[in-house]
């Protein structure tokens, strides 16, 4: 077994789902479902996900500039993680936090983008 088959695998066993396991891993999540599948053949026990449209997770996609994605990146590989799982963690833990005003404070943002607009 593969270094990546192997983490795919321990992943697969606490439950994350192969597509939040393939973006973690860095492979296809095809290859995920390939390994997983394999595991169980060999008797190992991997929880299976529901498929099809009631198995789908609901998602939505947002976009950023260039400049802000790259900068996530580089913030991401320092964590050992991909630019969108650390989106992800970052917008979860901003919400279920109650740090959106927090966050953002909007008051300060306004005036700056006045400042700004005024030169």
């Amino acid at each position: 077994m593969s270094v990546t088959s192997e983490n795919c695998v321990t992943l697969g066993m606490t439950g994350m789902h192969p597509a939040d396991i393939a973006e973690k891993v860095g492979c296809a999540r095809a290859t995920v479902s390939h390994y997983l599948m394999q595991a169980r053949k060999d008797g190992i026990d991997v929880p299976r996900h529901p498929t099809g449209p009631m198995g789908r997770r609901l998602t939505a996609e947002v976009s950023v500039p260039r400049l802000l994605h790259d900068r996530l990146e580089r913030l991401a590989r320092a964590r050992g993680m991909t630019a969108n799982a650390l989106a992800r963690r970052l917008l979860a833990n901003c919400v279920a936090g109650d740090l959106v005003d927090a966050v953002l404070d909007d008051e300060a943002q306004v005036a700056l983008l006045d400042g700004e607009m005024a030169q």
